[in-house]
């Protein structure tokens, strides 16, 4: 039930730094077999970044690219029929009925491109279907990357750049293939948007900047940071993102491709931080490097950040202040606020908040790879349950017993992990040590599905159910439940009608079909003596 983190691999390749502004690329259009009447259709894709946010960036560095560039597509070596259609990102095309059963197109776009996604829309459902590939026309086509949407009249393909030789100054291949079923005429338009290489602002110690990433900005955001004379080096810290984005860093210039970065900061966080220094610097003289925000996963959907730069390599004091908690009204999303979402490098689960100094329970596998050494694992809270939890603090195991797939943990500090304040509290639920629920008494299930909306991480969830069996194990007793469990929730809460946690989610059982699971969670009664006796004293 521990959710394993899966960065996602674009299709090509992913992409090197900045973010940046909409191009208009060159279409070459082709039919196979028959002409089609293809129509130009102009105007700009989902709201790329407006020049105006460029304004701070440093002109030397803004664009790269060639204005003059042309495609590069010799029409006798290929099988196309190359018409250039300047001065638009869209075609329009249709299937008519009982002719040709497929339209491939050639797209050329810029050296300095880092992100491509080409949208196909159609009146035609799922009856089209839409392939692509990066410079390998001649390849098998069932190696060709098929990336689709579960929205037959919206179909898109993206590619992003980082480490990949095969995407620099090339050509997308597309084609459009009708389905079998397809024998009317269908309609579409296909419209391609690059990012190109950007430089978004300036920044020196003391500058804050906020932004978003996702597929309109290429995954990416690149700054360009000063030190001015006297600082031997700067902080760069990474926070307010809802899901895992990562920091690079290029000491020679915003080169296209990230896999060409010096440094880097990617763990599976949503804070990031890294420290640079003048003499790492390819001009140590200039005391300027490049900066780059990267969502790993490519999400089609926009995460916010924020970036600060701070002088030297100490924690800078906004990040030095304990999280204050903001006041829920109800008594739910009191309790949820006792809900955490924990994470190391290998994955996530959750965990309940069991005390006001900050001991936690989980299960064991959920923390198992850092059971034994001494690392920091991620703590997020909920601040607002509409969003995902939020990095707030680190913690520690403190004890385990993997026989019953359990763990003890201690919040040991904030996030950028400052010790918390002697007299710093955190909000915590009441554990049910002594009393054995019978069959059918009601529970609720709290925790963090793997699966959440528009993010790499979930918003907390629960569940209702009731208390449908215990299952004897060698030593000890597992209880049963139908409340909603899934993968994620491992370590989480199922709490009674008084919202006492009475006992911690470990596992559930689906039957073939996927539709009804039994919950399995070990009861608090089943928790060892000694760590009742450091609860109830932490209290």
């Amino acid at each position: 039930m521990r959710e394993r983190k899966e960065r996602r691999q674009p299709a090509v390749a992913p992409a090197a730094q900045a973010s940046g502004t909409t191009v208009i690329v060159v279409l070459l259009l082709a039919v196979v077999v028959s002409a089609i009447v293809a129509a130009c259709v102009s105007g700009a894709m989902w709201g790329l970044l407006n020049s105006d946010e460029l304004s701070s960036a440093s002109s030397e560095w803004a664009v790269e690219a060639d204005p003059e560039w042309e495609p590069e597509i010799d029409p006798a070596e290929t099988d196309f029929d190359p018409r250039t259609l300047s001065g638009s990102t869209a075609v329009e095309g249709t299937f008519l009925e009982g002719e040709v059963t497929t339209h491939d197109y050639a797209l050329t776009f810029p050296n300095d491109a880092v992100f491509l996604r080409l949208d196909l829309h159609t009146n035609a459902g799922d009856v089209i279907w839409l392939s692509a590939a990066i410079n390998r026309q001649n390849a098998d086509f069932a190696d060709w990357d098929q990336q689709l949407d579960d929205d037959g009249r919206e179909k898109f393909v993206w590619f992003a750049r980082k480490g990949s030789p095969d995407f620099s100054g090339g050509t997308m291949f597309v084609r459009l293939a009708l389905q079998d079923g397809g024998d009317a005429k269908a309609d579409y338009v296909l419209e391609l948007n690059a990012v190109r290489r950007d430089v978004l602002a300036v920044l020196g110690p003391g500058d804050s900047h906020e932004g978003v990433v996702g597929h309109p900005q290429g995954g990416r955001a690149t700054f360009e940071v000063r030190m001015p004379d006297g600082v031997d080096r700067v902080r760069v810290d990474l926070m307010d993102a809802l899901r895992d984005l990562d920091l690079f860093v290029s000491t020679d210039g915003p080169s296209v491709d990230l896999g060409d970065a010096e440094r880097a900061a990617e763990e599976p966080f949503a804070t990031e931080f890294l420290i640079v220094a003048r003499d790492e610097l390819e001009d140590p003289d200039g005391g300027r490097f490049f900066l780059n925000v990267l969502d790993p996963h490519w999400n089609e959907w926009t995460s916010p950040y924020r970036i600060l730069v701070s002088e030297g390599s100490a924690v800078p004091e906004e990040l030095r202040t304990p999280l204050e908690f903001p006041a829920m009204d109800g008594a739910l999303e009191r309790a949820g606020q006792a809900i955490v979402l924990v994470r190391d490098i290998d994955g996530y689960g959750s965990a309940v908040v069991v005390s006001p100094k900050g001991l936690l329970l989980s299960a064991f596998h959920v923390v198992e790879n850092e059971s034994d050494a001494n690392r920091d694992i991620r703590v997020a809270v909920v601040l607002d349950p509409a969003r995902p939890p939020t990095e707030a603090f680190v913690a520690r195991v403190l004890s385990y017993d993997a026989d019953k797939d359990i763990a003890l943990l201690r919040i040991t500090g904030t996030v950028a992990g400052v010790p918390l304040p002697d007299d710093y509290r955190l909000p915590h639920l009441d554990v049910a040590w002594d009393d054995r629920l019978p069959l059918g008494a009601p529970l609720r299930s709290v925790g963090f599905p793997g699966t959440g909306g528009r993010n790499t991480r979930g918003t907390q969830t629960w569940g209702v159910g009731v208390v449908a069996g215990y299952e004897r194990c060698e030593a000890f007793e597992l209880m049963k439940t139908d409340a909603s469990i899934s993968n994620g929730y491992s370590g989480g809460a199922l709490l009674d009608e008084r919202l006492r946690v009475v006992a911690n989610i470990q596992a559930a059982l689906e039957d073939e079909g996927g539709g009804a699971h039994t919950g399995y969670a070990l009861p608090s009664t089943e928790l060892p003596d000694e760590w009742r006796r450091l609860i109830e004293a932490d209290r």
